[in-house]
């Protein structure tokens, strides 16, 4: 019975040993992650969930197939930097600079920030369903094949943007510019338009089943083969 109860112990001390020693492997993990990219500028596929790595200067940086969900980059740098195939979800990016910044096949799922510069960001083939950027800079980006299902991007410039087969549905646009907008094979079913500018916009075979277009600006507004 004694010998029961010793063996008992010591599996119980080793299980408590093994899981200190894989909380400090993992831990390890991500600090050996920021270091590389401190030193080497480059850290795709990395491991940098959780971590707060605002105010940075990450411009150029690789972070191609890396893990930044839940991060907190207020104020950071990443002008010109690749994210393809990164996992941005739930990152806060507030007031960060990402103009030029390579985003395409990644997951911003519930990213959000104010302010955020997107100028020039290629964000095609991007998952940004529940994300919120309001008065975000937006001009100039590519959102081609983009999701933006319950995205928020109340009061954004996006004018002159093409939408090509972008799922917009229910987004929250209220009050956006998009003067000189196309939206070729663009789903907007139950999307918030009130009071946006679409002047000289173009809808060809999209789709505004239930969108609420009120108090939208429609002067010279073309709508081709568009389910309203």
């Amino acid at each position: 019975m004694k010998m029961k109860k010793n063996l008992v112990l010591i599996l119980v001390i080793c299980l408590v040993i093994s899981g200190i020693f894989l909380c400090y492997q993992a831990k390890a993990f991500k600090k050996s992650d920021v270091e590389i990219l401190v030193k080497t500028r480059a850290c795709p596929n990395c491991d940098l969930s959780g971590l707060d790595l605002s105010n940075y200067d990450f411009s150029g940086v690789d972070f191609s197939g890396a893990n930044l969900s839940k991060t907190s980059c207020e104020l950071t740098n990443f002008k010109g930097a690749n994210f393809k195939g990164a996992n941005l979800s739930g990152a806060i990016l507030s007031n960060a600079n990402l103009s030029n910044a390579i985003l395409s096949n990644a997951n911003m799922q519930g990213a959000c920030g104010g302010r955020v510069n997107f100028l020039g960001a290629d964000l095609s083939n991007t998952n940004l369903s529940g994300s919120s950027f309001e008065n975000a800079n937006l001009t100039n980006v590519d959102f081609g094949n983009a999701n933006l299902t319950g995205a928020n991007l109340r009061g954004v410039n996006l004018s002159g943007i093409c939408f090509s087969n972008t799922n917009m549905q229910g987004a929250n646009l209220q009050g956006a510019n998009l003067t000189n907008a196309k939206f070729p094979h663009t789903d907007l079913q139950g999307a918030n338009l009130r009071e946006v500018n679409l002047s000289g916009g173009i809808f060809a075979n999209a789709n505004l089943t239930g969108a609420d277009l009120t108090g939208a600006k429609l002067r010279g507004t073309k709508f081709v083969n568009t389910k309203r």
